[in-house]
Protein backbone atom coordinates (compact mmCIF):
# COMPACT_ATOMS: atom_id res chain seq x y z
CA UNK A 1 0.00 0.00 0.00
CA UNK A 2 1.45 3.26 -1.04
CA UNK A 3 2.38 5.83 2.05
CA UNK A 4 -0.04 8.32 3.25
CA UNK A 5 0.64 11.43 4.73
CA UNK A 6 0.13 11.36 8.73
CA UNK A 7 -2.48 14.52 8.00
CA UNK A 8 -6.64 15.14 8.85
CA UNK A 9 -8.01 16.56 5.82
CA UNK A 10 -10.50 18.63 7.25
CA UNK A 11 -13.84 19.92 5.36
CA UNK A 12 -16.42 21.70 6.60
CA UNK A 13 -19.40 22.41 3.95
CA UNK A 14 -22.47 24.31 3.98
CA UNK A 15 -25.05 24.13 1.14
CA UNK A 16 -21.90 23.37 -0.84
CA UNK A 17 -23.70 20.33 -2.59
CA UNK A 18 -22.85 21.29 -6.22
CA UNK A 19 -18.65 21.79 -5.29
CA UNK A 20 -17.95 18.95 -3.08
CA UNK A 21 -17.33 16.25 -4.94
CA UNK A 22 -14.85 18.31 -6.87
CA UNK A 23 -13.31 19.30 -3.31
CA UNK A 24 -13.23 15.57 -2.91
CA UNK A 25 -11.62 14.92 -5.53
CA UNK A 26 -8.57 17.30 -5.06
CA UNK A 27 -8.03 15.43 -1.86
CA UNK A 28 -8.66 12.16 -3.56
CA UNK A 29 -5.95 13.06 -6.04
CA UNK A 30 -3.20 14.03 -3.67
CA UNK A 31 0.07 13.05 -4.75
CA UNK A 32 0.54 11.59 -0.88
CA UNK A 33 -2.81 11.31 0.18
CA UNK A 34 -4.09 11.91 3.42
CA UNK A 35 -4.56 9.14 6.32
CA UNK A 36 -8.03 10.50 7.13
CA UNK A 37 -10.56 12.84 5.44
CA UNK A 38 -13.79 14.57 7.44
CA UNK A 39 -16.60 16.23 6.07
CA UNK A 40 -18.78 18.09 8.66
CA UNK A 41 -21.97 19.28 7.47
CA UNK A 42 -23.06 22.16 8.74
CA UNK A 43 -26.69 22.19 9.19
CA UNK A 44 -27.04 21.68 5.14
CA UNK A 45 -30.69 21.68 3.73
CA UNK A 46 -29.48 20.74 0.12
CA UNK A 47 -29.08 16.86 -0.19
CA UNK A 48 -25.34 17.08 0.53
CA UNK A 49 -25.13 13.81 1.85
CA UNK A 50 -26.96 11.91 -0.66
CA UNK A 51 -24.56 13.92 -3.48
CA UNK A 52 -21.63 11.75 -2.18
CA UNK A 53 -23.10 8.85 -0.92
CA UNK A 54 -20.84 6.74 -2.78
CA UNK A 55 -18.45 8.04 -1.44
CA UNK A 56 -19.01 7.72 2.24
CA UNK A 57 -17.05 4.71 2.60
CA UNK A 58 -13.80 6.66 1.78
CA UNK A 59 -14.68 9.14 4.26
CA UNK A 60 -16.17 10.53 7.49
CA UNK A 61 -19.13 12.03 7.51
CA UNK A 62 -20.29 13.97 10.13
CA UNK A 63 -23.71 16.40 10.33
CA UNK A 64 -24.45 19.12 12.82
CA UNK A 65 -26.48 21.82 13.30
CA UNK A 66 -25.68 25.50 11.94
CA UNK A 67 -22.67 26.77 13.95
CA UNK A 68 -19.98 28.17 11.67
CA UNK A 69 -17.27 26.71 9.60
CA UNK A 70 -15.11 27.15 12.44
CA UNK A 71 -17.46 24.78 14.72
CA UNK A 72 -17.55 22.32 12.09
CA UNK A 73 -13.18 22.18 11.85
CA UNK A 74 -12.91 21.72 15.66
CA UNK A 75 -15.56 19.05 15.59
CA UNK A 76 -13.78 17.52 12.49
CA UNK A 77 -10.22 17.44 14.16
CA UNK A 78 -11.76 15.84 17.53
CA UNK A 79 -12.56 13.37 16.04
CA UNK A 80 -9.04 12.29 14.09
CA UNK A 81 -6.15 11.62 15.41
CA UNK A 82 -3.55 12.59 12.59
CA UNK A 83 -0.48 14.19 13.83
CA UNK A 84 -0.77 17.23 11.03
CA UNK A 85 -4.01 18.76 9.91
CA UNK A 86 -4.89 20.76 6.65
CA UNK A 87 -8.27 21.92 6.29
CA UNK A 88 -10.45 22.86 2.65
CA UNK A 89 -13.84 24.56 2.29
CA UNK A 90 -16.14 22.28 0.58
CA UNK A 91 -16.25 24.40 -2.30
CA UNK A 92 -12.28 24.73 -2.97
CA UNK A 93 -9.63 22.73 -4.35
CA UNK A 94 -5.99 21.21 -3.57
CA UNK A 95 -3.54 21.26 -6.26
CA UNK A 96 -2.55 17.53 -6.37
CA UNK A 97 1.26 17.99 -4.62
CA UNK A 98 -0.07 20.08 -1.66
CA UNK A 99 0.42 17.56 0.55
CA UNK A 100 3.29 16.49 -0.70
CA UNK A 101 5.05 19.99 -0.73
CA UNK A 102 4.37 20.61 2.65
CA UNK A 103 3.99 17.52 4.80
CA UNK A 104 8.17 16.67 4.65
CA UNK A 105 8.58 21.02 5.49
CA UNK A 106 6.87 20.37 9.20
CA UNK A 107 8.35 16.84 8.86
CA UNK A 108 11.63 18.48 8.87
CA UNK A 109 11.51 21.32 11.18
CA UNK A 110 9.90 20.94 14.69
CA UNK A 111 10.18 24.30 15.53
CA UNK A 112 7.27 25.08 12.88
CA UNK A 113 4.05 24.79 14.01
CA UNK A 114 2.02 25.75 10.73
CA UNK A 115 3.16 25.97 6.67
CA UNK A 116 0.75 28.12 4.29
CA UNK A 117 1.58 29.06 0.10
CA UNK A 118 -0.55 31.57 -2.26
CA UNK A 119 -3.33 29.80 -4.08
CA UNK A 120 -5.04 30.35 -7.56
CA UNK A 121 -8.43 32.28 -7.56
CA UNK A 122 -10.93 31.08 -9.84
CA UNK A 123 -14.96 31.62 -10.54
CA UNK A 124 -17.45 33.99 -11.57
CA UNK A 125 -16.10 33.89 -14.83
CA UNK A 126 -12.67 35.09 -14.03
CA UNK A 127 -9.80 33.63 -15.50
CA UNK A 128 -7.71 31.54 -13.14
CA UNK A 129 -4.83 34.02 -11.39
CA UNK A 130 -2.41 33.85 -8.66
CA UNK A 131 -3.92 34.70 -5.61
CA UNK A 132 -2.83 35.94 -2.08
CA UNK A 133 -4.39 37.41 1.39
CA UNK A 134 -1.83 40.87 1.59
CA UNK A 135 -2.67 42.45 -1.84
CA UNK A 136 -0.67 40.28 -4.47
CA UNK A 137 2.69 40.20 -3.17
CA UNK A 138 5.38 38.66 -4.51
CA UNK A 139 7.80 38.19 -1.78
CA UNK A 140 6.91 36.25 1.37
CA UNK A 141 4.56 37.48 3.34
CA UNK A 142 5.87 38.11 7.22
CA UNK A 143 4.68 35.75 9.00
CA UNK A 144 5.29 36.52 12.66
CA UNK A 145 3.03 37.88 15.06
CA UNK A 146 3.78 41.52 14.04
CA UNK A 147 3.40 40.45 10.64
CA UNK A 148 0.08 39.21 11.21
CA UNK A 149 -1.10 42.15 12.74
CA UNK A 150 -0.42 44.15 9.81
CA UNK A 151 -2.45 42.02 7.91
CA UNK A 152 -3.72 38.27 7.61
CA UNK A 153 -1.16 36.99 4.73
CA UNK A 154 -2.33 33.19 5.49
CA UNK A 155 -5.15 31.23 3.22
CA UNK A 156 -6.89 28.72 5.23
CA UNK A 157 -7.54 26.33 2.27
CA UNK A 158 -3.41 26.19 2.15
CA UNK A 159 -2.76 25.75 5.81
CA UNK A 160 -1.10 22.37 7.06
CA UNK A 161 -0.27 22.50 10.95
CA UNK A 162 0.47 20.71 13.90
CA UNK A 163 -2.54 19.03 15.76
CA UNK A 164 -0.57 19.76 19.04
CA UNK A 165 -0.04 23.32 18.18
CA UNK A 166 -3.77 23.66 17.24
CA UNK A 167 -5.00 22.05 20.51
CA UNK A 168 -2.94 24.46 22.75
CA UNK A 169 -4.01 26.84 21.18
CA UNK A 170 -7.63 26.36 21.90
CA UNK A 171 -8.99 25.24 17.89
CA UNK A 172 -11.61 27.96 16.10
CA UNK A 173 -13.36 30.34 18.13
CA UNK A 174 -16.85 29.28 17.62
CA UNK A 175 -18.20 32.94 18.00
CA UNK A 176 -20.47 33.30 15.05
CA UNK A 177 -19.53 37.25 15.54
CA UNK A 178 -16.12 35.89 14.01
CA UNK A 179 -17.27 34.36 10.61
CA UNK A 180 -14.78 35.07 8.20
CA UNK A 181 -11.77 35.73 10.46
CA UNK A 182 -11.81 32.79 13.04
CA UNK A 183 -9.25 31.39 10.85
CA UNK A 184 -7.44 35.01 11.37
CA UNK A 185 -7.83 35.19 15.00
CA UNK A 186 -7.01 31.05 15.55
CA UNK A 187 -3.03 32.23 13.14
CA UNK A 188 -2.44 35.10 15.64
CA UNK A 189 -2.79 32.63 18.55
CA UNK A 190 -0.51 29.70 16.89
CA UNK A 191 2.17 32.55 15.98
CA UNK A 192 2.90 32.71 19.93
CA UNK A 193 3.49 29.02 20.17
CA UNK A 194 5.97 28.37 16.86
CA UNK A 195 7.31 29.47 13.46
CA UNK A 196 5.64 29.67 10.41
CA UNK A 197 6.52 28.46 7.12
CA UNK A 198 5.55 29.77 3.91
CA UNK A 199 6.04 28.35 0.08
CA UNK A 200 6.38 30.60 -2.59
CA UNK A 201 3.59 28.69 -5.55
CA UNK A 202 -0.06 28.22 -5.56
CA UNK A 203 -1.18 24.89 -3.50
CA UNK A 204 -4.39 25.54 -3.94
CA UNK A 205 -7.64 27.05 -6.02
CA UNK A 206 -9.83 29.32 -3.90
CA UNK A 207 -13.84 29.62 -5.83
CA UNK A 208 -14.81 33.19 -5.75
CA UNK A 209 -18.85 33.41 -5.61
CA UNK A 210 -21.19 35.95 -4.48
CA UNK A 211 -21.80 33.39 -0.63
CA UNK A 212 -18.61 33.46 0.13
CA UNK A 213 -18.28 34.47 4.06
CA UNK A 214 -15.95 37.12 3.65
CA UNK A 215 -18.17 40.39 2.83
CA UNK A 216 -16.14 43.59 3.19
CA UNK A 217 -18.62 45.08 6.40
CA UNK A 218 -18.60 41.38 8.39
CA UNK A 219 -14.58 40.97 7.86
CA UNK A 220 -14.44 44.46 9.03
CA UNK A 221 -16.57 43.65 12.18
CA UNK A 222 -14.68 40.54 12.62
CA UNK A 223 -11.09 42.16 12.46
CA UNK A 224 -12.01 44.52 15.05
CA UNK A 225 -13.20 41.54 16.97
CA UNK A 226 -9.75 39.99 16.78
CA UNK A 227 -8.00 42.79 17.23
CA UNK A 228 -9.95 43.22 20.34
CA UNK A 229 -9.63 39.60 21.61
CA UNK A 230 -5.88 40.13 21.44
CA UNK A 231 -5.64 43.33 23.20
CA UNK A 232 -7.59 41.43 25.99
CA UNK A 233 -5.19 38.37 25.99
CA UNK A 234 -1.47 38.89 24.63
CA UNK A 235 0.90 39.93 27.16
CA UNK A 236 2.54 41.90 24.07
CA UNK A 237 -0.55 43.98 23.56
CA UNK A 238 0.93 47.36 25.50
CA UNK A 239 4.14 46.62 23.60
CA UNK A 240 2.01 46.69 20.41
CA UNK A 241 -0.44 49.08 20.84
CA UNK A 242 0.66 51.39 18.30
CA UNK A 243 0.78 48.31 15.61
CA UNK A 244 -2.46 47.51 16.64
CA UNK A 245 -3.96 51.37 16.32
CA UNK A 246 -2.86 51.20 12.75
CA UNK A 247 -4.21 47.97 11.52
CA UNK A 248 -8.01 49.36 13.32
CA UNK A 249 -7.33 52.94 11.40
CA UNK A 250 -6.76 51.24 8.27
CA UNK A 251 -10.61 48.95 8.75
CA UNK A 252 -12.32 52.67 9.15
CA UNK A 253 -10.66 53.73 6.06
CA UNK A 254 -11.99 50.56 4.11
CA UNK A 255 -15.04 51.59 5.51
CA UNK A 256 -15.05 54.98 4.67
CA UNK A 257 -13.78 54.08 0.22
CA UNK A 258 -16.51 52.18 0.40
CA UNK A 259 -18.93 55.03 1.79
CA UNK A 260 -17.15 57.38 -1.23
CA UNK A 261 -17.50 54.58 -3.32
CA UNK A 262 -21.38 54.90 -2.68
CA UNK A 263 -21.25 58.54 -3.28
CA UNK A 264 -22.24 59.87 -0.04
CA UNK A 265 -18.62 62.09 0.81
CA UNK A 266 -19.93 63.84 4.15
CA UNK A 267 -20.82 60.16 5.41
CA UNK A 268 -17.07 59.04 5.01
CA UNK A 269 -15.78 61.96 7.67
CA UNK A 270 -17.11 59.81 10.23
CA UNK A 271 -14.93 56.61 9.74
CA UNK A 272 -12.51 59.12 8.91
CA UNK A 273 -12.31 60.96 12.06
CA UNK A 274 -12.40 57.24 14.12
CA UNK A 275 -8.95 56.74 11.92
CA UNK A 276 -7.22 60.07 12.83
CA UNK A 277 -8.13 58.99 16.67
CA UNK A 278 -6.59 55.76 16.20
CA UNK A 279 -3.31 57.09 14.05
CA UNK A 280 -3.42 60.73 14.07
CA UNK A 281 -1.54 61.84 11.06
CA UNK A 282 -1.69 58.55 9.15
CA UNK A 283 -0.99 59.58 5.46
CA UNK A 284 -3.83 57.24 4.31
CA UNK A 285 -6.15 59.37 6.52
CA UNK A 286 -4.73 62.63 4.01
CA UNK A 287 -5.08 60.29 0.80
CA UNK A 288 -9.06 58.98 1.53
CA UNK A 289 -9.79 62.62 2.89
CA UNK A 290 -8.75 64.21 -0.44
CA UNK A 291 -9.92 60.97 -2.68
CA UNK A 292 -13.75 61.80 -0.90
CA UNK A 293 -13.03 65.44 -2.09
CA UNK A 294 -12.45 65.24 -5.45
CA UNK A 295 -15.25 62.54 -6.07
CA UNK A 296 -17.73 64.91 -3.98
CA UNK A 297 -16.34 67.93 -6.25
CA UNK A 298 -16.49 65.93 -8.97
CA UNK A 299 -20.00 64.44 -8.35
CA UNK A 300 -18.79 61.19 -9.86
CA UNK A 301 -18.73 57.48 -7.91
CA UNK A 302 -15.42 55.89 -9.50
CA UNK A 303 -15.73 54.36 -13.07
CA UNK A 304 -18.70 56.93 -13.47
CA UNK A 305 -16.99 58.75 -16.06
CA UNK A 306 -15.49 55.56 -17.77
CA UNK A 307 -19.34 54.52 -18.29
CA UNK A 308 -20.71 57.53 -19.38
CA UNK A 309 -18.01 57.63 -22.26
CA UNK A 310 -18.89 54.04 -23.22
CA UNK A 311 -15.25 52.76 -22.32
CA UNK A 312 -14.77 49.36 -20.71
Amino acid sequence: MSRRAPVAAVLPAWRSRPWIREALGSVFAQVLPPAEIVVVDDGSDDGLEEEIEDLLDRILFLRQENRGPGAARNLAVAMTSSPFLAFLDADDLWEPERLAVQVPLLEADPARVLVCSDAWEFGEGRELRRWSRSGGRRSPPALDLEGLLRGNGIATLTVLCRREAFERAGGFDEDRGLLAVEDYDLWLRMSELGGFLYVDRPLARYRRRPSSLSGARRFREGVRLVLEKFRRRSERAVELRHLLARREALLWLDEAREIQDAGQFRASLKPIRRAWSLAPGAPETWRTFFRGLMLGISGLRPGARARDSGSA
